[in-house]
Formats: structure tokens, sequence, C-alpha cells
């Protein structure tokens, strides 16, 4: 090692896969120490190491504690996130990795601070751990979060991995409704990205418009935008919030009324429109169906869950809108098929006993929730359950049509229960492919 030049040295150095190895040899060796040191090896080392490299998902919570007094709102008292990497198999609650979100952001600075604690934070420690994530853009391996969980007005783009961050000016209207947001970034890597934030329950009620504030990276400025209703869309009612795709082209709003109708918005041209999705199984309540893309992001994928059957379905290659039924499932079978264990976190525990005896008369209901697609590998479908104060996810297979656990969630401590718009798809090109570089970037952590 005496032998060869710095840079060389630094070659070998970066490659080390822990930091705890990197401190041992900084420990060893005055000139390692200072090659270590260097700006921008910390970095360096991150990208080439971190676990979110792998692809994924991240999961994200909200937490609370009880009610105020005066019962007019909970606190929150921050957030938790962990990331699934893609394709575990039969993993252990130990292969995800919990994120340190407020890690990712500078400290609040006193007028951010001052905001949070009116808006519920339950004290300032809790004000500088309330960072959320808005949306995830996988083309671009960058997270668009937020502080605060309550009509947040101050929104930053980050880099998970290289522990970098930019922040957006100050949203001028402060939101009188949740906000739901997309950021889509330019293509060959200019660096120009578009911040879209919409009420999360914009289409809760028929007729009307789509209100918009627009961030741009060109003008360095918000804008408000209101969207009319194309005339199709006048009795089109939506409780849930959006599901968003991973470049932030678009937002689907699945309809409660009418159940067979999705709407659409396109980024690139600020517009509405409507498409057909599949009908629904048995289930009445509309809600426990998502829609998300493909491996690729080109085919749309839609599936839906009620106490009987789970169905999905692929967009057809040719036309974007006609639809394909390519697995279907009945809930007795997947319990079946399942480990006991893991089913037994969905179900109620003598349902699993009388479907592993083959006691197919049994009435039963269930309680699996749809969270999203594996961005990875097609096979795979997210699903979340919680019973008795603790939750747990499970990617179910469809080729194999069983559940393999993923992850497990403690519920009990007041953390919500997650739904579509809780998994963020993370797949970060490759270190030897363009990377977005947004400007006015700056580290977070050294």
């Amino acid at each position: 090692m005496d032998l060869l030049c710095d840079n060389m040295v630094e070659e070998i150095l970066v490659r080390l896969p822990e930091e705890q190895h990197l401190r041992r040899a900084s420990a060893a060796c005055r000139r390692y120490g200072d090659i270590i040191r260097r700006p921008g090896f910390a970095t360096r080392h991150r990208e080439l190491h971190s676990p979110l490299l792998s692809g994924g998902v991240v999961l994200h919570g909200v937490r609370r504690r009880c009610p105020r007094v005066d019962g007019t709102a909970a606190h929150v008292r921050g957030s938790y996130a962990f990331f699934l990497p893609a394709g575990a198999g039969d993993a252990s609650a130990s292969s995800s990795l919990e994120l340190d979100l407020a890690g990712l952001l500078p400290s609040p600075t006193d007028r951010e601070l001052a905001y949070l604690l009116s808006t519920g934070a339950a004290d300032p420690d809790a004000a500088r751990r309330s960072v959320f994530i808005v949306h995830s853009s996988s083309s671009a391996g960058l997270l668009l979060c937020c502080r605060g969980y309550v009509n947040p007005v101050h929104y930053y783009v980050c880099d998970p991995v290289a522990r970098r961050c930019v922040a957006l000016p100050e949203l001028p209207w402060p939101p009188a409704f949740d906000k739901s947001g997309m950021l889509s970034v330019a293509a060959g890597g200019g660096g120009g990205f578009q911040v879209v934030l919409f009420e999360k329950r914009g289409f809760a009620h028929g007729g009307g418009h789509l209100d918009l504030e627009v961030f741009s990276s060109d003008s360095g400025e918000w804008a408000a935008m209101r969207i009319p209703r194309p005339q199709d869309l006048a009795g089109f009612r939506c409780f849930a919030p959006p599901h968003l795709r991973h470049d932030g082209a678009a937002a689907y709003w699945l309809g409660f009324e009418p159940r067979d109708r999705a709407v659409v918005y396109g980024a690139a041209d600020h517009s509405i429109r409507l498409i057909p999705v599949p009908r629904r199984v048995h289930d009445p309540s509309a809600l426990n169906r998502f829609v998300g893309e493909r491996r690729g992001g080109a085919l749309l994928r839609y599936a839906h869950f009620d106490a009987a059957e789970f169905e999905v379905w692929d967009t057809d290659d040719a036309t974007p809108t006609r639809w394909a039924l390519v697995h279907r499932a009945a809930l007795k079978d997947v319990v079946a098929r399942s480990p006991r264990a893991v089913a037994a976190k969905f179900v109620h525990g003598r349902i699993v006993r009388h479907i592993h005896h083959h006691d197919a008369n049994w009435n039963w209901c269930s309680s699996f929730k749809l969270i999203g697609f594996d961005p990875v590998h097609d096979d795979d479908v997210f699903l979340f359950g919680a019973t008795n104060g603790s939750g747990c996810v499970a990617a179910y297979s469809l080729t194999l049509g069983k559940l393999s656990l993923r992850c497990k969630i403690d519920t009990a401590d007041g953390s919500s229960s997650l739904c579509g718009c809780d998994m963020f798809p993370y797949v970060r090109a490759s270190t030897t492919s363009p990377r977005a570089d947004i400007p006015g970037m700056v580290c977070t952590n050294a």
C-alpha cells in the first residue's frame, strides 16, 4: 500500500463495506485517516454501500400521542420508516432497515419550529423528528419530503443515499386540507424538476375542479393552478388518497362512484381524464384495491382483495386502458398455502385453524390490506395486516400463491395503520448510470 499513490489507496478504502472498517483503518495509519477525511469521501462510500441501492420499498407511518385535553387534535410525535429490500423472500423482521428521515434534512429554522409547534407537534424534539415522505421519484433516486404532518408548508427534495437535500421556498398558501404530492425530474440529467401538490381527497365530492400548487425549478417559485373537471367527471367521487406513479408522471384516484372508473392526472400537461378499471369482486367498500406500475413503468397493474377473492389485472401492451386478468386466488387457498404463522397475522386464528383442517364451510373474512407492488419483481404484491396492537407486512407471490413475512410493525404505541399512500417504491439508478444532479443540493451529514 505504501507504494501506491493516494488516489489508488482511496479507491481501495472506499470499497470497505462497513464504516467501522474505515474507523479502524483511520486509527491504524495517519495517511489512511487523511484520505478518509477528504471532502466527498463519505458521500462516495455511502453511494457505493447503501442498502437502498438494492431497490425495494419504504414503509412510512405516523406516531401519535393521545388527543389533547380539549379534544381538538392528537399530538404528532414523529414518524417511523423502514426500508424493505426487494425480493427478500421468506425474510424475518430483521431484514428491514430503519431509516432516519430527520437525518436527511438540516435542523429546522426557528420559523419552521414555531410553525410545527402550532400545527400539532408535541414538543420541540418531536418537531425536529416530524419529517414525512410525500413521494419517491424512483427514476431519479430522490424523495420529496416535508416537515410536519398537519398542513405542511416546508418541502425538501432529498437524496437518501448521498444524504443531500435542497429546500424549496416556503409554500405561500398555508393548506386548508391534507396534501398529497409528486416529484418529477426532467430526463437527461439536467437537474430540472417539478413538484405538484393536490388535496388527498380532491374528488371526495362530485363536480367542481382540482386545485394544485406547482413548484418549478425553472422559475424557483410556487404557482397556484385550477383544473376544471371535464363533463364526464361531474359525478365522480373518491374518498381515498391517490396512487402515484414512481416517476411523478401521473396520479390515479380509484372511484368510489362509479367503481369501475379512475381519474388520471398527468403532470406533464396538467390534465385530468377518466379511464376504465376492472370491476370489483364482492367487497362493497371499494377501498381495498391498488393501481400502480409494473416493473419498467410503461404499463399499469391493478389488484383488489375482499373477503373471498384476490385478483390482479395488467394493462395490455397495445391498449393501455384495456385490462387482462393475470391472477385470481380464493382467500381460503392463499391462507392454506401460506405458513400458518404468517396467515394468522391477517385473519383470525380460529379461521386459520379451520382452513388448515380443510373445513371449507367456515364463514370468515380477511384483514388483508393492499398497499402496493414490488418495484423490482413483478411477482410480489405487498399486503398489510394488523391485530391486537401489532401489524406486519407480507409479500404475496403470484407464482407460488402464498405469503412470506417481510416486516413487523408495533402499532400499540399509537402508530398509524398503513395504507397504499404509506408505501414508497425506491429503485435508485446504478452508480454507472446518469444520476439526477439537482442544483443547490447540500450534504446534511458529513
